[in-house]
C-alpha cells in the first residue's frame, strides 16, 4: 500500500491533493514555552489567548496520565467538556526522533479529512487542539 494505506498504485480521485498537500496553511505560533514540571501556568496563558471569551476563574484541568513522554492536559469550563482545548506538551528531548513540522502537517492532513481535531496553535513546546 501506499503511505496512505491506498492500494498500489493509488487509484485515489484526488491522489495529488491526498498524498501531496504542501500549501495548507500553517497554524497560529505562538511564543509561550510551557514548564513540563509545572504545566498550569502556562496552559493558562495559551488558553487566554485561544479561548479569551473564558473566564480564568472558570478553566478546570483534566491531567491525562496514560502518555509515555507528552503531557497531556484537557482545559476546559464546562462540566461536560465539550468545548475542551487539549494541551500536548512534548517530551524532553522528543524533537531529536519526531519531525515536529511533520508532525504538525499529518495533524492537518487527517483534520481535513474528518481523522483528527482542529489544530489550533503550536507553541515552543507543544500543541494545542
Amino acid at each position: 500500500p501506499s503511505p496512505a494505506g491506498c492500494p498500489a498504485p493509488c487509484t485515489c480521485p484526488r491522489r495529488t491533493a491526498l498524498h501531496t498537500r504542501s500549501d495548507m496553511d500553517p497554524p497560529q505560533t505562538l511564543s509561550i514555552a510551557v514548564d513540563e514540571n509545572n504545566v498550569l501556568p502556562g496552559a493558562l496563558r495559551l488558553i487566554g489567548e485561544l479561548r479569551p471569551q473564558w473566564d480564568p476563574r472558570r478553566v478546570r484541568t483534566k491531567m491525562f496520565t496514560d502518555g509515555i513522554t507528552n503531557k497531556l492536559l484537557a482545559c476546559y469550563v464546562d462540566a461536560t467538556m465539550e468545548d475542551a482545548v487539549l494541551v500536548r506538551i512534548y517530551g524532553n528531548k522528543t524533537e531529536l526522533f519526531v519531525d515536529r513540522t511533520n508532525e504538525v502537517k499529518s495533524f492537518q492532513l487527517l483534520r481535513e479529512h474528518g481523522c483528527a481535531p482542529d489544530l489550533y496553535c503550536t507553541f515552543q513546546n507543544g500543541l494545542c487542539y
